[in-house]
């Protein structure tokens, strides 16, 4: 199922209700990923960009857990991810150019408060 600019819009409006979202943990596979919240409990946010998957919608730990269990290999993006977003967090979400395109900015801070985007 294709998903239009309007999916992406409603996503980016009901995520930045939900914003700033610190982020404790990353694990993905091959054509997902999840960030675990720190402060909301068992909530995981997915994003997936496989072919006929794809999407974003939260997710719990029984879930991830299982979708690890099936992945073959991880993309580079996912240890990218762990190094540069966790201990940071997720401060706002953005359509581009109202395309199919979500834009979440995540900032980490690094030494005596400054933060990196």
């Amino acid at each position: 199922m294709a998903f239009g600019p309007e999916y992406i819009h409603g996503l980016l409006l009901a995520l930045n209700k939900k914003l700033p979202w610190r982020i404790s943990k990353v694990e993905g596979g091959e054509s997902w990923v999840a960030l675990k919240t720190m402060e909301k409990g068992d909530l995981w946010l997915l994003l997936s960009w496989g072919s006929g998957s794809s999407g974003c919608c939260p997710a719990d730990s029984a879930s991830v857990e299982a979708l690890k269990k099936g992945a073959s290999s991880k993309a580079p993006l996912v240890e990218t991810l762990k190094s540069r977003c966790v201990k940071g967090q997720i401060v706002s979400a953005r359509q581009i150019n109202s395309d199919r395109v979500l834009e979440l900015e995540v900032v980490r801070f690094v030494a005596a408060g400054f933060g990196v985007k």
